[in-house]
């Protein structure tokens, strides 16, 4: 029900409006929680931890943000100077990765929101990954490089 609430609140279809207003009658009714998670644009992509605890979600509005689930309180904001493309927890969800439209992938603490590392292509960055072990940070871009 979660990730449906998500992707719906996410979407943006002429059907969305009459889908989320139902969904969250519905919930109403059944005397679920229903948070709002919301940036000041388009929200590109939205994740779970494990736990299912926090919500990680970026958005055109050159943040990444991590929320309490069950309170819909912004915990940390993750800011970058362009539109943030995408976002990946490491193994013990206590870093993020997040990569903009620009050249610049950062490291964050996700504790406490302090950038630990930052680092840059010469093109558009297309993704960013972590090893098994979460030791090492493999990234892409549009200039012909991958960059461990």
């Amino acid at each position: 029900m979660r990730g449906l609430l998500l992707a719906i609140a996410a979407g943006e279809t002429a059907e969305t409006p009459l889908a989320y207003d139902a969904l969250r009658e519905a919930v109403a009714r059944n005397g679920r929680l229903f948070n709002d998670f919301t940036h000041e644009a388009p929200i590109y992509g939205a994740s779970w931890n494990g736990a299912e605890s926090e919500i990680l979600t970026w958005s055109d509005d050159g943040t990444a943000r991590l929320w309490d689930a069950a309170t819909g309180a912004e915990q940390q904001r993750f800011t970058h100077e362009s539109r943030v493309s995408g976002t990946s927890w490491n193994g013990a969800e206590s870093q993020i990765l997040t990569w903009d439209g620009g050249r610049t992938v950062r490291l964050w603490d996700a504790a406490t929101g302090a950038e630990r590392l930052r680092f840059t292509h010469e093109d558009s960055v297309g993704s960013a990954s972590w090893n098994e072990a979460a030791s090492e940070i493999l990234t892409w871009s549009r200039d012909n490089t991958a960059r461990l």
